[in-house]
């Protein structure tokens, strides 16, 4: 009961319910039995009342029969039990309705729990998850750096294709050039390229050879007959051709003229006077003249001598072929040794020093009033190393200089750039060193390089068509000029000077133009861009001095002169290899100056070798004889007076 009591207190506690009243009362049953055993305990009952052993055995008792006590406990029992048993029907619809929220509640309960298991396996795979997530974020993240350093790399390579690329087309383009479109010249032509020969000339209708009217130039008659030789056929054997009779007579002869040289070795003896002096004994011989050594016996003579340096300097023929040349034009009679000939240059270099050539060529080019000066340089090797030689010179001179390096320090010790004045004009092939401020003359550019510079442009920079514009230019502009001169003019006009710059400053908005927009569908520069707006910035800098020729038609458009001057050191080069040092680049320069411009002003190379081995070479007073006084200024010079006054 107290059991029962205590749930239906925890139920009613639970739901919330208010029956402290009904538990009292069954709390007040249990208290009842409770004092009815300590009064039997305690206190003497009647006999009729020992035989109630249990309080529950008053309920069927007769009232009379009991005391005033039993039917108190009687009275009391009624009354409890009454309320037991509605205590106990209350507690059957309790306990109807704590099994039912019992049940309710084990089934929440339960649906709870598995709520709450399910929520901690979600905790679980959440968690489990979350690290998962955590592991692929850090997957992802080290992914997206090996992607980024992928994407560098592959943008890096990309960069490398593109630059291998753009050397590929330059290679490419570099294999189409050739002798008419670059400065190759034609020995350098590969094996599966033909062969083209430069030829400014453009074709004609006309056939090759003589042209008809053509004056025909033929051997005259020698005016000297050295010898007489005489060809004759016995008669008596002779057959005639036509009909086969042998009644053959000579009834005369025909004459036939021969131009040849024979080679004759001469031995010339010489007397040289010796004397002795009566009043003491003392000997001495005659003065000799300055080729001849005293103390040598047996020398050979400036002929021979002449003739070995024109082969080694005009003729580039290497010092054993020059040795087997003269021994076989003399008969095994003269045979110099290899030594004895390396020296004749370094040995005649020499006396022209002593003369002064050198130097008094460069006085003349400096202060005669020569306007117009070539000016080029080329590459040489001396002892293994890159070298420059130099040109400087004109139609009348040429002066050749040898340098270990090619820099200003060279120009400035030759001497000559610096002392010309600003009226002098020199032409050179876009040489920036001649542009520096230590100088004062006139810089012209080539156009023939600049040409040749554009003719490459039109194979590499595709699709921009002011190249071809400006070639086109050059040219007509050059041919108007060789019009103007071969019906006497001297210069364009004024209104065709300002015509000829306003197209070339077109043609070059245009060039800038088209190469702003030089780029390829992808955005990026073309391989060529680079080489073009070198181009343009050239033509941009430049443009007065590629045109100074316009105003001034003593002024040539090409610097053709110096670049065949240099030719020939070109082909030493192919023969020799290399010069053995740089005093013997600047003897074998030297020379060649002596020869060239003696062979400019009318005089034989071969006389003007002669004489240099006679020790007597021509000075620059007799290459460049003074001009005689004209009439006029014979006439005012004799109205001068005396004190140099004006009359």
């Amino acid at each position: 009961m107290i059991f029962n009591s205590a749930r239906l207190f925890f139920l009613g506690w639970f739901m919330g319910l208010n029956f402290f009243s009904d538990a009292g009362s069954l709390f007040s049953m249990n208290a009842l039995k409770d004092s009815w055993n300590n009064f039997k305990s305690k206190n003497q009952v009647s006999s009729s009342q020992l035989k109630f052993k249990e309080l529950a055995d008053y309920e069927s008792v007769p009232d009379n029969e009991l005391s005033l006590d039993g039917r108190y406990w009687k009275k009391k029992y009624n009354a409890l039990a009454i309320i037991e048993n509605d205590n106990q029907a209350k507690y059957s619809s309790l306990l109807e309705r704590y099994e039912e929220l019992d049940e309710k509640f084990t089934n929440e309960r339960s649906e709870k729990i598995e709520i709450l298991q399910e929520h901690a396996e979600f905790l679980k795979e959440r968690s489990y998850l979350q690290q998962e997530n955590e592991q692929l974020h850090s997957e992802l993240n080290k992914l997206k750096k090996d992607l980024d350093k992928s994407y560098q790399t592959i943008q890096e390579q990309s960069d490398i294709i593109h630059e291998l690329a753009d050397k590929l087309k330059k290679a490419e383009a570099k294999l189409m050039r050739d002798g008419t479109n670059s400065g190759i010249p034609t020995s350098l032509t590969p094996f599966n390229k033909t062969k083209v020969i430069p030829n400014c000339r453009k074709p004609t209708e006309r056939n090759r050879g003589g042209q008809p009217n053509h004056e025909r130039h033929i051997l005259e008659t020698p005016k000297h007959i050295d010898e007489t030789v005489e060809y004759l056929d016995d008669a008596e054997y002779l057959i005639c051709g036509r009909c086969g009779s042998n009644s053959i007579i000579q009834y005369g002869t025909k004459t036939i003229y021969e131009k040849t040289v024979k080679v004759k070795t001469v031995c010339r003896e010489i007397h040289i006077g010796r004397y002795v002096c009566l009043n003491c004994g003392d000997t001495f011989d005659a003065v000799i003249p300055n080729h001849l050594y005293s103390n040598v016996t047996t020398q050979y003579g400036p002929e021979v001598k002449s003739f070995i340096l024109s082969m080694l300097v005009y003729g580039n023929v290497a010092v054993n072929r020059t040795r087997e040349l003269m021994r076989g034009i003399t008969d095994c009679e003269i045979e110099p040794s290899n030594g004895y000939i390396c020296k004749l240059i370094r040995q005649f270099a020499q006396e022209l020093r002593i003369y002064g050539f050198e130097n008094e060529l460069k006085d003349y080019l400096i202060n005669n009033n020569n306007n117009i000066v070539h000016w080029d340089d080329t590459v040489v090797s001396i002892d293994k190393k890159r070298a420059c030689i130099r040109f400087t010179g004109n139609n009348n001179l040429a002066l050749y200089t040898a340098h270990a390096k090619k820099n200003l320090a060279g120009i400035l010790e030759d001497g000559i750039l610096q002392c010309l004045s600003t009226d002098c004009v020199v032409v050179h092939d876009h040489n920036k060193v001649n542009y520096n401020k230590v100088f004062r003359f006139k810089n012209a550019e080539c156009n023939q390089h600049l040409e040749r510079d554009l003719i490459t442009g039109e194979l590499e920079f595709t699709n921009h068509s002011w190249v071809a514009d400006m070639h086109h230019f050059f040219e007509e502009t050059i041919h108007a000029r060789n019009v103007i001169e071969e019906s006497g003019g001297s210069c364009f006009s004024v209104q065709e000077i300002s015509d000829i710059r306003n197209t070339y400053n077109n043609v070059l908005q245009t060039a800038e133009i088209q190469h702003t927009h030089a780029k390829n569908d992808k955005g990026e520069e073309w391989y060529w861009y680079k080489d073009e707006a070198a181009l343009i910035n050239r033509l941009q800098c430049f443009g007065e001095n590629y045109l100074l020729w316009i105003e001034n038609f003593k002024i040539p458009t090409t610097n053709n002169l110096a670049e065949r001057a240099l030719r020939i050191f070109k082909t030493k080069m192919k023969i020799s290899g290399q010069f053995f040092s740089v005093e013997t680049a600047k003897d074998y320069a030297l020379i060649l100056s002596y020869t060239e411009t003696c062979k400019r002003n009318g005089i034989n190379p071969s006389v003007a070798l002669q004489r240099l081995c006679l020790k007597q070479p021509y000075r620059i007073s007799e290459v460049f004889p003074k001009p005689e006084p004209s009439p006029e200024s014979q006439t005012l010079l004799k109205t001068v007076p005396p004190d140099g006054t004006s009359p």
